[in-house]
């Protein structure tokens, strides 16, 4: 089982170790972004993302392109934030 805790840790040491700051929340950015965007804009990896999948971070798919996924941002800054709570 998932542990929480341990991917959201994984997911900032990653982000430690390449000198990345996380801001609070992202401003210019779309409401909706690709999973390319969020990989970049995150400093993680397709695994990481896959993680948060199961963790409860909702995949949103385009009917004109199905093997396009999409995120809304707002999702994962609530996933991030849950384990701080």
């Amino acid at each position: 089982m998932l542990d929480l805790n341990q991917v959201i840790n994984d997911a900032i040491a990653e982000q430690w170790e390449k000198k990345v700051i996380l801001l609070p929340y992202p401003t210019g950015l779309p409401e909706i972004i690709s999973q390319k965007q969020v990989k970049e804009i995150f400093s993680v990896s397709v695994g990481t993302v896959r993680d948060w999948e199961r963790l409860g971070l909702k995949r949103y798919k385009s009917k004109a392109d199905s093997s396009m996924v999409f995120y809304k941002i707002k999702d994962i800054y609530e996933l991030i934030t849950k384990v701080e709570d």
